[in-house]
């Protein structure tokens, strides 16, 4: 007779096999994407303190607009103060946002003091300068205070013009000296900011930034699938390096693009373009310097945004590069799309959150447009590798 087996004992049954496995779930390359970010944004504040440096010049001899505000609208906007003396000593304060521009010029914030009682105070000052001053000092009285026009002091990180090298080895010369405000002159303060900025804009600048950054991601993609696959990749992978190698090339056209002219495929539009027609349109609607100056400030806010921009979607892309190149480099044919299940991820990618594709054969994200996981524009989603049977044991 058989005995049977205590029922506070379990049987062991045998298991078959699934023929695939799911290995786990990688994660994003944050550190490496943070780390980017920071030196791209280093180099994009020498990039707008070259603007800045080259635009300059032109602010300083940019026209006053004329006075063309009633004696009631100053009298609305600045009650005590005398309309005349408005006019004479401080033809800039014919709106509080121009007023408020230049209080913050040095980036200070305003403690304690109404805008009414700097403009009186600056009207005080401006006469007391004539008064002091030879009876001939008559262009004291179109002088701007202090910080009406700088553009240099809006780039906290830099703290004086960047000494740019020229292709001998020497400093450039300084931006043109216009002594007037014409279309021509603009044009010629751009012409000599693209120049340099074409100077220092080049792989020879950027490789350092980009080669750290295409490290940083092959190490993470290292350590992601060594948790998730239980196998060592540190060993160099054949066809790796011609991937960093073609995604910094990629980059340098990136960044290039976003700072001087249009590429195809590039959503991003150029800085300088940006800059140049405000300038023109700031000149041809006579707009007053302050209101310039602080239109330049917003413009390079801009310019930092899309330097964030570059690092999230070019680190996510070289990952997904170097994570898809590792995968099949192991012997992983299939994976798992996985979304972050976030309300920013793209109705099509939350459509294939948890569908299984092969490496050969790509889904579409769009109409007529196929992508892996990351390759879509600032593609968060990730591939999660399935382990064939014969990786399992």
């Amino acid at each position: 007779m058989k005995k049977r087996p205590s029922p506070t004992k379990k049987m062991k049954m045998p298991r078959r096999r699934a023929r695939v496995r799911a290995a786990g779930r990688l994660a994003e390359p944050r550190a490496a994407e943070a780390s980017y970010l920071r030196a791209l944004k280093k180099a994009f504040r020498r990039y707008q303190a070259v603007i800045a440096h080259g635009l300059a010049p032109l602010l300083a001899v940019w026209p006053e607009p004329r006075a063309d505000a009633s004696d009631a609208e100053l009298r609305k906007l600045w009650p005590t103060i005398d309309p005349n003396d408005i006019r004479r000593w401080a033809p800039w304060a014919t709106s509080e946002d121009a007023v408020r521009r230049i209080l913050n010029s040095g980036g200070r914030p305003i403690v304690g003091m109404p805008l009414e009682e700097y403009v009186r105070t600056s009207i005080a000052s401006a006469k007391s300068a004539v008064q002091a001053a030879a009876p001939t000092s008559a262009s004291i009285l179109s002088t701007r205070p202090a910080g009406a026009f700088k553009v240099s002091h809006l780039l906290p990180a830099v703290a004086a013009p960047p000494v740019i090298l020229g292709p001998n080895g020497r400093p450039i010369g300084p931006p043109p000296s216009p002594t007037v405000v014409t279309t021509e002159t603009i044009r010629h303060q751009f012409d000599w900011v693209r120049l340099n900025l074409g100077r220092i804009i080049t792989e020879e600048e950027l490789s350092p930034i980009l080669d750290a950054t295409g490290k940083a991601v092959s190490r993470h993609t290292v350590s992601q699938l060594k948790r998730v696959l239980a196998i060592d990749l540190r060993a160099g992978v054949p066809g790796l390096q011609p991937l960093i190698d073609e995604w910094r090339g990629a980059n340098v056209r990136l960044i290039e693009s976003s700072i001087l002219r249009p590429m195809d495929g590039v959503r991003l539009s150029p800085v300088l373009d940006d800059m140049s027609k405000l300038v023109e349109e700031a000149h041809a609607n006579g707009l007053r310097v302050e209101e310039l100056a602080g239109q330049i400030k917003d413009r390079f806010g801009v310019s930092d945004r899309r330097a964030e921009l570059l690092a999230r979607d070019q680190s996510l892309k070289l990952n997904a590069q170097i994570n898809q190149h590792r995968q099949r480099s192991a012997g992983v044919t299939q994976y798992r799309w996985r979304t972050v299940g976030d309300e920013r991820v793209r109705p099509m990618h939350s459509v294939l959150n948890g569908t299984v594709h092969s490496w050969e054969a790509p889904p579409e994200v769009a109409p007529g447009r196929n992508e892996h996981p990351g390759g879509d524009y600032q593609c968060r989603c990730a591939a999660d590798p399935i382990l064939p049977d014969w990786l399992e044991g």
